[in-house]
């Protein structure tokens, strides 16, 4: 699915044969909703208010979304649950951040599209997120708690990585199979 959004007003399960897409989807009851990801590649969850808090984004297996929108209008912890530690993947389209709590985890995450985080705060955990292939890593605002490693890794055009002035990394990998792109850091960054 692709383009729109969607107001849900129920529970949502994602199957394993989900395949992704950029119609964003809004938790819209003011009840609490579940989001149980199956597998598969879903649509864009959507969090836009204070009361997207008592919902519950449950992986029940990897999977991941086609992008993850969180607006200044949220407030409180992301409701992600990972118990299991589940790889979470987000496709093509854009992982943005603009409030709220990111909640540390064990889990590897995987992003092929942009990453931007202007405010609230990211926590990366223990595992390991990789960022593939292209797109932009914007930290300029926000608190973004590194994880245990993130990793650049198969560009087939180039990266921009663009900090808050400085930002720490615990471990920073490089992994280029096209060694023509790379990552540009963006001037006066550290």
């Amino acid at each position: 699915v692709n383009g729109g959004t969607i107001n849900a007003q129920g529970d949502i399960v994602q199957n394993a044969a989900s395949g992704g897409g950029t119609t964003a989807v809004n938790f819209a009851s003011a009840g609490a909703q579940t989001w149980t990801v199956n597998g598969g590649t879903g649509p864009v969850p959507t969090l836009d208010a204070a009361e997207d808090a008592s919902d519950s984004i449950v992986f029940a297996a990897a999977g991941g979304f086609g992008g993850f929108t969180v607006t200044a209008g949220f407030s409180g912890t992301i409701p992600i649950s990972n118990s299991s530690n589940y790889t979470i993947s987000f496709g093509t389209g854009t992982y943005s951040q603009a409030a709220g709590t990111w909640p540390s985890g064990a889990w590897n995450m995987s992003l092929t599209g942009d990453f931007t985080l202007t405010g609230g705060t990211f926590n990366g955990g223990t595992g390991t997120m990789t960022h593939n292939a292209g797109g932009t890593v914007s930290l300029t605002g926000g608190t973004f708690n590194a994880p245990t490693t993130f990793e650049f890794s198969g560009f087939s055009v180039s990266t921009a990585l663009n900090v808050n002035v400085t930002q720490t990394f615990n471990n920073l990998r490089f992994n280029e199979t096209n060694t023509a792109q790379g990552v540009t850091i963006s001037s006066g960054d550290t």
